[in-house]
């Protein structure tokens, strides 16, 4: 997220070479999917009063047939397309995030359930605004959740056999209690609960590592402690939950 004084600066520059490339700058700038009003409201909050006189929605519409936004029944978003054409003019950063940015984005664009969406566009807004932590945080939350609602909807008896047969072989040691809902789950260890999946198939080995390795990271980030993640590591982190949790399940 940019200031108001980097917004408007840039939006001032676009404005030179016409009124698709401001628009789309403070498309990017608000909570999405947003009304035309948005857009003008937020330009006139930074101080851009030419927008007043322009058709947005004319020029939205034009956006969307070059594919730089889309309708949707709610509102306007700006596409990975969009967000390319006007990523020169936010604060100058290393070209492999950048790329990993526009990685991010076209991953979310992908994910067909708005609540799932939303969600991981929270994440990836954290992780704009450098609120790490935060992004790994969210980002697990979300995926732990479509892995339970998982569980319950396609592996459910697979799920609990898992579980018993461990109880069975534990010599009273391991208690497992069947699992009818995701509110049972509150009871269950996240860790616990991968486990349970590769037992049952329902992960292979090498997912429920990788799965094992962000609920790491989450465990780490989630409590005072002097860790410091970066922006490699995060979008590293939040893109393997997008391609192998929340564009899957």
């Amino acid at each position: 997220m940019l200031s108001d004084e980097q917004l408007l600066l840039a939006v001032r520059e676009l404005a030179a070479s016409g009124q698709k490339g401001p628009v789309l700058m403070l498309l990017s700038e608000i909570n999405q999917p947003a009304q035309t009003a948005s857009v003008r409201d937020k330009g006139l909050q930074i101080g851009f009063r030419g927008v007043t006189q322009w058709h947005l929605s004319a020029i939205l519409k034009n956006a969307a047939n070059e594919g730089l936004v889309a309708q949707l029944a709610d509102g306007w978003r700006i596409t990975s397309l969009g967000l390319k054409l006007i990523e020169k003019h936010y604060i100058p950063e290393a070209a492999i995030i950048l790329e990993t940015r526009h990685s991010l984005r076209a991953h979310l664009q992908k994910i067909a359930d708005e609540q799932r969406r939303a969600f991981v566009e929270e994440a990836i807004k954290s992780f704009d605004v450098k609120a790490y932590r935060a992004a790994i945080v969210l980002s697990w939350v979300g995926a732990a959740h479509i892995i339970q609602d998982h569980i319950v909807t396609n592996h459910r008896a697979a799920f609990n056999a898992a579980g018993a047969a461990k109880v069975a072989t534990s010599g009273g040691k391991y208690r497992f209690n069947p699992v009818k809902s995701a509110k049972e789950f509150g009871v269950i260890g996240e860790a616990e609960m991968l486990q349970l999946c590769q037992d049952a198939g329902i992960l292979h080995k090498a997912e429920k590592q990788i799965l094992q390795d962000r609920l790491d990271l989450r465990n780490q980030c989630g409590h005072p402690n002097p860790v410091v993640v970066a922006e490699h590591a995060v979008a590293n982190h939040l893109e393997i939950l997008m391609l192998n949790v929340y564009s899957r399940y």
